[in-house]
């Protein structure tokens, strides 16, 4: 399988999976809706619109698979088999700052 198609196979997936979020807002979450609502106006001081909890959780998500690529990356670079806590701790602020919004 090329690299190209792959990059697009992936691209369809995030967005496959943004707008199969976005149509369950009411329908029964995998997510806990009410505790990101309540982490998200904590945060921010602000009132949550009701479609802003899955984006918010979507993007999550995605920050998750980056950071455990680049601890994977990370691990194979020293040689590793196995992920450990120093290779997370190591990528985190890299991929943080990929994040920022």
């Amino acid at each position: 399988m090329s690299q190209q198609s792959h990059k697009s196979r992936l691209k369809d997936d995030i967005f496959g999976k943004t707008f199969s979020i976005l149509n369950m807002a009411s329908v029964n979450t995998r997510y806990p809706r009410a505790t990101i609502r309540k982490i998200a106006k904590g945060h921010t001081r602000k009132n949550v619109s009701r479609k802003t909890d899955p984006l918010i959780y979507l993007d999550y998500i995605l920050f998750i698979e980056e950071l455990m690529k680049n601890a994977t990356r990370k691990a194979t670079e020293s040689g590793e088999k196995h992920i450990a806590a120093k290779d997370i701790r190591k990528v985190t602020m890299t991929t943080l700052r990929r994040f920022k919004g």
